[in-house]
């Protein structure tokens, strides 16, 4: 397993912790991960490539202060740096899951999310672009299809969404109800046959269960 983590030294640097068992943890070496030449770099997703390995996701400070996302990918001990080519300036990974043959990851851009897959973590391409207004912080699987939650801010739309899909790049979306429409800092997982979320409101923390799912998008 792999655990990526922030060192600051001057400026915020990645880490990365890997472990066979849990209970004993190494470090990657620095010079593996490569170091950003104008800042540091950051990342909070981990997925399993689908021949074996893992990918790491986040981002590299390209300038002051834009960042840009950014992967790491390890095989068999030893990592790499991986350009994601076409990611926009400003950009950051936020999610990712495995699902067939592919990882799938949310990026967060300008005005929205997007989604973007790659098979080895060395190759990215763009895949589907939320509508205008939309932006997904967390993805995974469940027993429909593929499920994201994250919110939807438009003239007819203002509050927390479960974003749907089966293919990853067509999404559809179903409408949360919400006693505060200001959340953020949303996480998603499958139980079952149901899928749980939550969110960050100002009131605390609001939580979601939604069974009998059925995935259109």
């Amino acid at each position: 397993m792999t655990l990526p983590a922030d060192v600051t030294s001057g400026r915020d640097q990645l880490a990365l912790l890997t472990s066979a068992d849990g209970l004993t943890w190494q470090r990657v070496p620095a010079d593996q991960l490569g170091r950003p030449e104008t800042g540091g770099s950051t990342a909070g997703s981990v997925c399993t490539l689908p021949a074996g390995g893992s990918v790491v996701l986040g981002s590299t400070r390209t300038g002051v202060p834009s960042q840009t996302a950014a992967a790491w990918t390890g095989v068999d001990g030893a990592w790499r740096p991986a350009a994601v080519d076409g990611a926009p300036d400003g950009s950051s990974f936020s999610s990712c899951v495995t699902s067939g043959d592919a990882v799938l990851a949310t990026m967060d851009v300008s005005g929205g999310t997007e989604v973007w897959s790659t098979r080895d973590g060395a190759a990215f391409e763009k895949v589907a672009a939320l509508p205008t207004g939309g932006t997904a912080d967390a993805i995974t699987t469940s027993p429909a299809g593929l499920v994201g939650v994250g919110a939807l801010r438009t003239d007819g739309d203002d509050g927390p969404v479960l974003w749907l899909s089966e293919d990853g790049a067509s999404w559809s979306w179903v409408t949360l109800p919400a006693s505060d429409r200001q959340v953020g800092s949303f996480t998603v997982g499958a139980v079952g046959d149901d899928v749980v979320l939550s969110a960050q409101a100002p009131g605390g923390t609001q939580m979601w269960t939604v069974s009998d799912l059925e995935v259109t998008g």
